[in-house]
């Protein structure tokens, strides 16, 4: 799947392109172009209009294109508020309604949601709602300087945060408390530190249960690489957690030391029970040959 890259946005201004795929799963992918600064604290839940504009073609090259190898591009819209918390959304994670979503910005926010559609295309979004992502001790995450929550996995009623920065993976009883549930830090490996400052935690993804690593976390790193300069990812779960590429025979498949997130946006998901997609893209100006957004399939094994 290609990530159309657009200019940068202003505060408030997100851009949210829908597709669907062949097989009738549905994947989001939103982007916000705005650098992360430190969030005010100590604000409950707050509801907020969005006005949105439609996004009527996937290519700037050839409007008329809809079809994207397995993918068929189903509409997209364009979000403004005068919210001015609102921006900087770095996860979505879709229901299985394929209307509601939970999200989560990197200023150390909630966000959540419904879209509503004109027949299979996306029209508007309604319900939202922001709300600071709590700690362990009730208070946000932010006021202790982990503000930069770039990373988000749901595990069925578990919600699993990374952020940048700290290099800390958060869990999260969603199912029960919604977003005023409290973050619990994860334990991580010896060798899970040391990564080069904002160029962490990007990708988050849960493995489907069933499958070989069933209930694993996987996490790709933006700009951490080993000693060969191959980009480093991790599985977390399991007997033991070990890097991808490592001892459990898992590779980070078509990712040579080349292929480097460039840039701080990134997003990933599962496709089955063994493999993950990573997509990376970033801020063009408009009008620009997007043939160098880069879309990597890593086989999980097992």
């Amino acid at each position: 799947m290609r990530i159309v890259r657009a200019a940068r946005c202003r505060p408030g201004v997100a851009a949210v392109l829908l597709a669907a795929a062949v097989a009738s799963s549905i994947g989001l992918a939103a982007a916000v172009w705005a650098e992360p600064t430190r969030p005010r604290v100590g604000e409950g839940v707050t509801r907020f209009t969005i006005q949105t504009r439609p996004i009527t073609s996937f290519d700037n090259r050839d409007a008329t294109r809809v079809r994207f190898g397995k993918l068929e591009f189903r509409g997209g819209i364009e979000l403004r508020t005068d919210y001015k918390e609102f921006g900087g959304i770095s996860g979505l994670q879709l229901e299985a309604d394929n209307q509601h979503f939970l999200g989560l910005s990197d200023r150390g926010r909630w966000f959540r949601g419904r879209i509503t559609y004109d027949g299979k295309t996306p029209k508007g979004i309604a319900d939202a709602e922001m709300a600071p992502i709590l700690g362990a001790d009730g208070t946000p995450l932010a006021r202790r300087g982990w503000y930069d929550t770039e990373a988000l996995a749901r595990d069925g009623n578990t919600a699993y945060v990374g952020i940048e920065r700290v290099d800390r993976i958060v869990k999260f009883d969603y199912g029960r408390h919604g977003v005023a549930a409290r973050g619990h830090a994860i334990a991580t490996p010896a060798d899970f530190k040391g990564f080069p400052y904002n160029k962490s935690l990007e990708c988050l993804v849960a493995m489907p249960h069933g499958g070989p690593l069933g209930g694993a976390l996987i996490t790709v790193l933006e700009r951490a690489l080993d000693a060969a300069g191959n980009l480093r990812g991790f599985i977390l779960g399991g007997k033991q957690p070990v890097p991808v590429g490592g001892t459990a025979g898992v590779e980070l498949g078509g990712a040579p030391r080349a292929w480097i997130l460039r840039e701080h946006d990134a997003g990933a998901g599962a496709l089955d029970g063994r493999d993950v997609s990573v997509t990376e893209h970033h801020a063009r100006a408009l009008g620009e040959h997007p043939s160098d957004d880069q879309a990597v399939a890593a086989d999980a094994g097992g």
